[in-house]
């Protein structure tokens, strides 16, 4: 079943294949799904899909399909809840008993869990030889996927010592993206990864966000789930 980017987007009603798609991935009752919530996810998913089609990553991924991609997650979700540590050999193992994945090498399963952990956790996962203008997050046989997650967030970096009153100092209600631009002079860089949400380029006034609220929100709360069982 391959993803239908006429159909996805519908401002109306979520179309079987978005429901589906965000029921695996947030692990939420296709009912509850609403279209206008998630467009701005489903817009950055399409383009994502569409890149990873084309070049060497393209060739290795032709075969993939959004049914492909929500079995690789459902395996990874399994892996998260049954095992201390979830790692990339475990998964392509179960990925090859699989009818769908029998006949796909290990740089072909590789590059289909990379894809699905880059639609799915919104983070750049791929192959190091792959070049994309985002950094690539590289995962191998020896860390687990968690290990691999939590170093990408690493603790924030102070250029001076916290003193008592810089606590005191508390944002306004009506502070937003667009007042920081208006009397800040700060460019907004919008990324659609999450682990360069927040990253400033001082030398030019950039300030890199992360858009993709409502889907992050429900994201949270299906990942904060698996690590409670």
């Amino acid at each position: 079943m391959e993803l239908d980017s006429k159909n996805i987007h519908s401002s109306q009603s979520p179309t079987f294949a978005m429901a589906g798609l965000l029921s695996t991935f947030l692990q939420l009752p296709k009912e509850e799904i609403r279209a206008e919530k998630f467009k701005q996810f489903l817009s950055c998913y399409d383009d994502t899909w569409i890149k990873s089609k084309k070049g060497d990553e393209g060739e290795l991924l032709k075969a993939v399909s959004l049914e492909h991609v929500q079995i690789i997650v459902q395996i990874i979700s399994r892996q998260l809840l049954d095992a201390p540590a979830c790692q990339r050999g475990s998964i392509r193992a179960d990925l090859s008993r699989d009818p769908q994945f029998q006949y796909n090498s290990k740089d072909g399963l590789n590059a289909a869990i990379d894809l699905a952990l880059r639609l799915w956790l919104t983070l750049n996962f791929r192959n190091e030889q792959i070049a994309t203008a985002t950094p690539s997050i590289q995962w191998d046989d020896q860390m687990s996927l968690q290990d691999v997650v939590v170093g990408q967030f690493p603790t924030p970096r102070l250029d001076k010592e916290l003193g008592e009153r810089m606590f005191d100092f508390v944002l306004p209600d009506n502070f937003t993206v667009v007042k920081l631009v208006r009397y800040g002079g700060i460019k907004i860089d919008w990324t659609t990864s999450l682990n360069e949400h927040l990253d400033w380029d001082r030398k030019n006034r950039t300030l890199k966000i992360f858009p993709l609220k409502s889907y992050m929100q429900g994201l949270r709360k299906r990942l904060e789930y698996l690590a409670c069982q």
